[in-house]
């Protein structure tokens, strides 16, 4: 099984905390070989989509840099819509 590219895009109010099932995500996955992306978005209580948006598109421009392979994307809360208006 070659590695997957994984973009994780959490939500509303998430600063990434310890334990978060999301960390716990990208680090299993990274103990699977797998290329992982877990952009901090900015202002996280009171987002701008156009900031969200800005970085989930430098993440991708950097995934695209690793490889090829197949490209995983986990959302959650207002990831979702961030993902949906990419």
């Amino acid at each position: 099984m070659s590695a997957k590219r994984v973009l994780i895009i959490r939500g509303w109010g998430n600063d990434r905390p310890a334990g978060h099932w999301h960390r716990r995500l990208a680090a299993s996955l990274r103990q699977q070989g797998h290329v992982v992306a877990y952009p901090q978005l900015p202002n996280t209580q009171f987002p701008v989509l156009s900031d969200w948006l800005e970085v989930v598109t430098r993440e991708l421009e950097l995934l695209a840099e690793v490889n090829k392979n197949e490209l995983v994307v986990v959302t959650h809360s207002l990831g979702c819509l961030t993902w949906i208006n990419l």
